[in-house]
Order: structure tokens, then C-alpha cells, then sequence
């Protein structure tokens, strides 16, 4: 069969240098139509979720305007689920809602809680990626249509290396998260730290990026790290792999999980992984 996708990409974060309120940007990537959205806070206090409504519904209707009308809307996590759930009651198509959050574990704002709670009532299909993740949104008072669907793997891409060896050379860690605090990254730079005491041949490659980016630099060199961590910042699922290839063990020292795509990826290729018993 064959598909017709554009992809709406409205993030929740401000650009700060948008000239206007709002504006509708398309572009080409991967093959992909893309229409982005970006826009700066409201000069009016409180009302910037309002804006951002209304930016994405634009380019909702901007979309059909120029000749695609949607028979399927496909939402990605909560921040996302109020835009996307209007814009299928605008369109009449319905809405598929894929939730992959960890933050129901950690607790969400009561604001964001009943935002959450009015948006997921809009979508004919509540995906969860997990069992756990399913409960704790019924937990928050989110009940709906769910059915749990666990994330996918590119067995093409991530796959063993053919010749893995690690006789000889250093042991090679990786860790693939956003460097954000629910990851646990101090908690796997000092338990980094304290292997090297025992050994001296081991080596982290961090790969991610996130608010937290400078703060666990600056912990690697609090430690004396700056020889044992490499620090990747974002990398693209291409040299994601060819890490996992290369390397002995994957790390993931998160507070709270559901189910990471990046446990499954590093399993594909191969590699143990050592992961914090949550979600």
C-alpha cells in the first residue's frame, strides 16, 4: 500500500527569534514533507499554550489548503496530545496518541496533568510503549481507548558486528540518552569513576544532548574523567549503530523508564546491557 505522510513538527519550546507570532516553514528530509512551526512566547502572560494552538492548527489548515487532507492524525507524547487532538477534531480524522513519556513516572504538574487528561478523551487510540507506562497513566487519570504497542527496531541498521572483539583493546561503554536529570548520568559517571580505580582501560561514550549537557561535562572533570568519557552530543541513528558496533557494554542509568527504544537497539546489536530496575 502506499502512504502519503507529511510530518507536523510543533515542539513546545519558543523560538525566540521568530519575527512574528508564529510562522509555517516547509522543507524536504529524508523523503519526508515537512511542515515546522515555530513561534515566539506570547507578549501576553499565560497565554502562550494558546498561541501554540493556534500556530499548529494554521498549519493544519495549511496542509489541506494546499491539497492533503489527513485520513489519520499520528500524536507523540503528551506535550503534543491537545494540539493534535483539536487539529483531528478540525480535520475529522482521527487521532492515534503514541506515548512514550517517562514523566508519569515523575510526576506531571496538576496543570499539565488535567491538559493531559482533556487531551488523550480526543483520540480514538491511546499506544503506550509498555504495561508499566499503560498504568501509570490510568494512575493520572487518563482512561481511553489503549492499546500497548512496544517501540520498534531497525534490524537493518542495528545489527552485531560480524568481528566484535575485545581482547586487547579497551573496555568501551555506551550510553545513548538525552542528557537530561531523569537519565541518572551522575550516577553512571561516578560509578564510571570508581571502575577506573579498579581499571585504568575503560572508556564512555556519552551520546545525547539536553540541558543537563553542561553539568555532567563539568561532573566528568570533577571526577577525572576527561580521558575515560567522550561526551558525542547528538549523533544521527546511522552512527548510533556503528557505536553500539564498536562497543563492549551499554549503559543506561535512568530514574525512570517505560521502554526504551535504545535498550532494544543495543540488544539488536548485540550488546549486553546494564540498565537501572525501572518502569
Amino acid at each position: 500500500l502506499h502512504h502519503e505522510v507529511i510530518v507536523l513538527d510543533a515542539p513546545r519550546e519558543e523560538s525566540l527569534g521568530a519575527r512574528r507570532l508564529f510562522q509555517i516553514e516547509r522543507a524536504t528530509e529524508d523523503g519526508v514533507q515537512v511542515v515546522r512551526v515555530r513561534f515566539r512566547r506570547s507578549p501576553v502572560p499565560k497565554t502562550s499554550l494558546l498561541l501554540y494552538l493556534v500556530a499548529v492548527l494554521a498549519a493544519g489548515c495549511a496542509i489541506v489548503r494546499r491539497g492533503f487532507r489527513p485520513d489519520l492524525i499520528h500524536g507523540r507524547y503528551y506535550f503534543i496530545a491537545l494540539a493534535a487532538g483539536l487539529l483531528g477534531k478540525l480535520l475529522r480524522a482521527p487521532v492515534v496518541m503514541a506515548e512514550g513519556s517517562e514523566c508519569y513516572a515523575v510526576g506531571l504538574p496538576p496543570r499539565i496533568r488535567l491538559e493531559a487528561r482533556f487531551a488523550m478523551r480526543l483520540a480514538a487510540v491511546i499506544v503506550p510503549a509498555s504495561e508499566c507506562l499503560r498504568a501509570l497513566m490510568e494512575q493520572h487519570g487518563i482512561h481511553g481507548n489503549f492499546r500497548v504497542i512496544p517501540n520498534p527496531v531497525d534490524m537493518s541498521l542495528f545489527s552485531p558486528a560480524p568481528d566484535r572483539r575485545s581482547h586487547g583493546r579497551p573496555l568501551r561503554l555506551l550510553a545513548v540518552a538525552r542528557q537530561i536529570p531523569v537519565k541518572g548520568f551522575p550516577t553512571l559517571l561516578e560509578a564510571v569513576a570508581r571502575l577506573c580505580r579498579v581499571r585504568d582501560d575503560v572508556v564512555l561514550d556519552v551520546v545525547g544532548d539536553g540541558p543537563a549537557a553542561a553539568a555532567n561535562l563539568a561532573l566528568a572533570r570533577q571526577f577525572g574523567l576527561d580521558a575515560h568519557v567522550t561526551f558525542h552530543g547528538f549523533r544521527p541513528r546511522q552512527a548510533v549503530a556503528e557505536l553500539m558496533r564498536q562497543a563492549d557494554l551499554f549503559v543506561l542509568p535512568s530514574l525512570s523508564e517505560n521502554c526504551p527504544s535504545v535498550l532494544l537497539e543495543a540488544l539488536a546489536s548485540g550488546l549486553p546491557v546494564v540498565a537501572s530496575d525501572v518502569g
